[in-house]
């Protein structure tokens, strides 16, 4: 994975510079919709990432069924147990597609290798270490926070090294009237998340030197 790859992505995430798009109305008299793409991670400097540094294959990344959707999703009442669908909320792309280029972006940056590939892509020769995500929840809740869980495991070759799930919630609400600011805390709460991956990458990594 080199300069162009990253230079692709980079492309690809200034295109969705802006979280919220709108593209035009239904018709006269409906309602707009409106359309919101996640926030770009911090800007990654390809030549402060090491050619021969951690190579790190993620596997899988799963998302549930009810968010692998083109509207924005909400949990309200008692339990959370109502999924709220905003049929004039929607995403610009594919959610899964917008994370997964996050999360390599993200990791490549904060392990500072530039080995990090994304099945199907696949990094050519020996992989140091694996990863496999599975996103549990990631959505607006009943408290008016946006929340993520995510399972994920650790493994080099198919050796268990690490099984966590981690919660994160965001630290601000986000009014019932609109929903523009789920996508940047969802980008904030993605943050926090390659935070912890990369940190137990890079203790593992040097575990097994």
């Amino acid at each position: 994975m080199g300069n162009n790859m990253i230079s692709l992505r980079r492309r690809a995430f200034a295109l969705m510079g802006v979280v919220m798009l709108a593209l035009g109305c239904a018709g006269a008299g409906s309602p707009q919709t409106r359309y919101y793409l996640l926030p770009p991670p911090p800007a990654v400097v390809a030549e402060a990432l090491d050619r021969e540094g951690i190579r790190l294959q993620i596997r899988s990344l799963e998302l549930p069924h009810y968010l692998d959707r083109s509207q924005l999703v909400s949990r309200e009442g008692e339990g959370e147990s109502v999924m709220v669908l905003a049929e004039t909320e929607q995403w610009g792309g594919s959610l899964r597609g917008q994370i997964a280029s996050f999360v390599v972006l993200d990791l490549m940056q904060k392990i500072g290798s530039a080995q990090v590939a994304l099945a199907p892509d696949r990094l050519p020769g020996r992989v140091d270490l694996s990863l496999e995500l599975e996103i549990l929840r990631f959505e607006r809740g009943s408290d008016q926070r946006v929340h993520l869980t995510a399972q994920w495991r650790l493994l080099r070759g198919e050796s268990l090294l690490r099984f966590e799930v981690t919660p994160l919630h965001g630290s601000r609400t986000v009014g019932r009237q609109g929903l523009a600011g789920v996508a940047g805390e969802m980008g904030v709460l993605l943050q926090q998340f390659t935070s912890v991956v990369a940190a137990a990458v890079v203790a593992e990594s040097e575990r097994l030197q």
